[in-house]
């Protein structure tokens, strides 16, 4: 069972800490104050030069909605979880056209999304992986630890997932034909990995448009014995894992 006190204060210190880093606001006498007009103009600037009051001011909302989604917890205000398959935009691969990227996930193109939040989709994954092989194809994935077999394990890599994690990053810009786009990353833990909070400013001819994605990176949800029961399940008949100068290959042979 969730404990919803522990979480409820967990989510308003992470809240607090955004908001003073936002420098809209202060910690005095045990209570938040506003920052004075002079203050904030000089520290957002030091926040960074161009988009400061941007970056700030998305701080002081995210931290706003964390402290007060605290609050609640606290007080018992909570809803049963519901599970709800929701679609998150997949990663702009290596090499491919960022531009061509933001207009599929804008035009919500199906190709730019990526889920592999439950079995059942994992399973359809790999039985259509199975389709397209001929006969003792290989299918070479990830670089999963064939000891990590329990989900205790899970909680543990992704507690030194996120204790390697920046927090928050700012990407530098990148421009093409006249259009500069500013990538932002606000990182969170969750049961299921790490979710990261990307900002995309996008500017071209003197306006500014964001854009928000919602991306497990990664997802550290799948052991390596779920992954050779869904393979063998969909007609593959051998799975191994190989290591080799400290890399781990994990191949599926149909």
């Amino acid at each position: 069972m969730k404990d919803y006190q522990h979480e409820g204060k967990r989510q308003i210190r992470a809240g607090l800490s955004l908001i003073l880093w936002s420098n809209l606001a202060l910690w005095e006498n045990s209570r938040l104050i506003p920052n004075t007009q002079e203050n904030f103009e000089k520290a957002h600037k030091r926040v960074h030069p161009r988009f400061g009051r941007l970056l700030c001011w998305l701080a002081f909302s995210v931290g706003t909605e964390y402290l007060l989604k605290g609050l609640c917890l606290l007080k018992g205000h909570h809803q049963k979880e519901k599970k709800k398959k929701v679609k998150v935009r997949r990663l702009p691969k290596q090499h491919e056209d960022i531009w061509e990227w933001i207009e599929g996930v804008s035009s919500k193109d199906p190709n730019y999304f990526d889920e592999i939040e439950t079995y059942e989709t994992l399973k359809a994954s790999a039985a259509g992986i199975y389709s397209v092989l001929n006969y003792d194809g290989k299918f070479i994935f990830g670089s999963l630890n064939p000891e990590l077999t329990t989900r205790s394990g899970l909680k543990n890599l992704i507690e030194r997932e996120w204790e390697n994690r920046e927090r928050f990053v700012i990407l530098p810009p990148y421009e093409k034909d006249g259009m500069r786009v500013t990538s932002i990353e606000v990182a969170e833990k969750t049961a299921e990995g790490i979710l990261e909070k990307r900002i995309y400013l996008i500017e071209k001819q003197g306006i500014m448009r964001a854009e928000i994605a919602f991306i497990m990176n990664p997802r550290i949800k799948w052991t390596f014995q779920d992954y050779v029961k869904i393979l063998k399940e969909v007609g593959f008949k051998k799975v191994e894992c190989i290591g080799k100068g400290g890399d781990i290959f994990n191949i599926a042979t149909k």
